[in-house]
């Protein structure tokens, strides 16, 4: 699954769920179309499932998402508070019908590959 489609996904899930867990985040991502997809493929879950969680860390880092990850004894907990204004612009841009292309034509057009930063570096142009 493209990164922008799990940023997307994620900050959706949050905005509509302020003070969820990265578990019930998961389950909650269960009712996309997109993620419906992969699972019913066959495909390793777990590859999905760190593709959410490294993005889901870099969307806090970057001020999409007000959230922390706490490192426990068996693994680190992700608790995501709300969405940032920055995330709620990001969303709002997303709304417009070419913004995935845009992106997408600036990240190809720049020969940047698609990883996390590179996709928030591309957004920041749209959004300046």
């Amino acid at each position: 699954m493209h990164y922008l489609d799990v940023m997307i996904i994620i900050l959706e899930i949050v905005k509509d769920n302020p003070n969820i867990q990265f578990q019930e985040l998961l389950y909650k991502s269960q009712e996309y179309l997109e993620v419906q997809k992969i699972i019913k493929s066959g495909q390793d879950n777990q590859v999905l499932i760190r593709q959410f969680l490294d993005l889901s860390e870099n969307l806090i880092d970057e001020g999409f998402i007000n959230g922390q990850f706490i490192a426990t004894k068996d693994k680190p907990v992700a608790l995501f508070n709300h969405l940032t204004s920055l995330g709620y612009l990001f969303l709002e841009k997303n709304q417009k019908p070419d913004f995935k292309t845009k992106v997408k034509t600036i990240l190809k057009e720049q020969g940047i590959s698609t990883n996390f930063k590179d996709i928030t570096r591309a957004i920041a142009q749209l959004f300046l």
